[in-house]
């Protein structure tokens, strides 16, 4: 499985940094799923076991992931009478980098910085963007969790508004991906969705090495991020789910089998088993 794992994790890396080309059917299928996914929220989850997991939740304050982290306001902003969302991607040993995606023209890229807030795109044509006034920025409340195989570092980005709101997981490729998952982030907090997202095993601050997980431990990784969030009063524990992206499209399946999950959105997954 390491083999596969590292074959799909050089695959990965070729489709990295257009990970979200084709974002607008993504996103129209992903609020399709969370449209039925509200209808059905006064449905009682068939009974799932998630299996037992020796981990607990230390709250730590926000993280720094990578060095050189840019210190931009991550969120949606209005741009051209449209809306451009904005989030910083990380991936070891390279540097962050800033991601956007352009709501109206289906753009994505990465911007390059020119001087204080000031950036611009790093293609033609070029667009300058003036990153300090989101009109919807987001919160994050970063923690650790310590599991059998060493800690893993996690966040979640809340909603906004009272009460708890549908909250949805993502799930790295095989990678060395941190928690930092570019504009996808801002996007469906925007939208109303609160995202959790993790620092592969020895990426960020979690311990171990990426190289050598398979699907079957990733997932339970996965697993012991969303019990460390379920209980948190902003998220609704009926309505959580997973978005999967190239190898992750091998670990969400294995997820719903052990956790109780709402819906799950899997993007560009392997065409073969992993057996």
């Amino acid at each position: 499985m390491c083999g596969v794992s590292r074959f799909y994790g050089n695959r990965a890396r070729l489709m990295k940094k257009n990970h979200l080309n084709g974002a607008g059917s993504s996103f129209v299928l992903a609020f399709a799923v969370l449209a039925c996914v509200s209808k059905c929220a006064g449905a009682p989850l068939p009974a799932v076991s998630p299996g037992s997991l020796d981990c607990r939740t230390i709250p730590s304050e926000p993280i720094i992931v990578a060095r050189g982290r840019p210190t931009l306001k991550q969120g949606a902003y209005r741009h051209a009478g449209g809306i451009v969302y904005v989030g910083i991607e990380a991936e070891s040993p390279d540097h962050p980098t800033v991601q956007f995606y352009d709501e109206k023209t289906g753009r994505t890229g990465t911007l390059e910085h020119i001087s204080d807030l000031e950036y611009r795109t790093d293609d033609s044509p070029t667009i300058p963007f003036m990153l300090d006034s989101p009109i919807f920025a987001i919160e994050e409340k970063a923690f650790v969790i310590e599991t059998a195989s060493g800690r893993l570092g996690a966040s979640l980005w809340c909603a906004a508004g009272v009460g708890s709101h549908p909250t949805i997981i993502l799930i790295h490729g095989a990678d060395d991906e941190t928690r930092e998952m570019g504009f996808l982030i801002p996007y469906f907090v925007s939208h109303g969705l609160n995202v959790v997202a993790y620092d592969q095993r020895g990426t960020g601050i979690s311990a171990g090495n990426w190289r050598f997980t398979g699907p079957d431990s990733k997932a339970d990784d996965v697993i012991a991020v969303l019990k460390s969030v379920e209980s948190d009063p902003a998220v609704d524990s009926q309505r959580i789910g997973v978005w999967g992206f190239s190898n992750g499209g091998w670990v969400a399946p294995i997820v719903a089998t052990r956790f109780p999950l709402a819906f799950m959105i899997l993007k560009s997954p392997p065409s073969v088993t992993g057996e």
